[in-house]
């Protein structure tokens, strides 16, 4: 499994709790998602998803997170919003290693008395 705690990503095996791995170059924060090959960090504070390779901890690139906000995640995609005009809310999963989009929404008529995700 994996673990961020400071500017530091560790992967950590399971059974034996050792460190296979760890970089020191990570965001302080964000959300971890992993499809078996790469491992992203989605980082609302610094805009960015950073990937690295899941054997060594490799950084392979990152691509801007901009414009939206991060809801919660699952182990493989992150469900995030942004407010758009007129009162609606964008709402979407997407696995961000990828960059698939595999669900996207948006509502409309949202008021102080009309709320969703916030």
């Amino acid at each position: 499994f994996y673990l961020l705690q400071g500017n530091e990503l560790l992967a950590i095996d399971a059974i034996t709790k050792a460190v296979r791995w760890q970089n020191m170059e990570a965001p302080r924060d964000g959300a971890i998602v992993c499809d078996g090959e790469t491992v992203a960090v989605v980082s609302p504070s610094s805009q960015l998803v950073i990937k690295y390779d899941c054997r060594d901890g490799k950084r392979l690139g990152e691509e801007p997170f901009t414009d939206f906000r991060l809801w919660a995640s699952t182990d493989t995609s992150v469900l995030m919003y942004r407010d758009l005009p007129e009162g609606k809310r964008e709402l979407i999963l997407r696995n961000p290693i990828s960059g698939e989009t595999l669900l996207e929404h948006t509502f409309e008529g949202l008021s102080e008395n009309v709320r969703v995700l916030g």
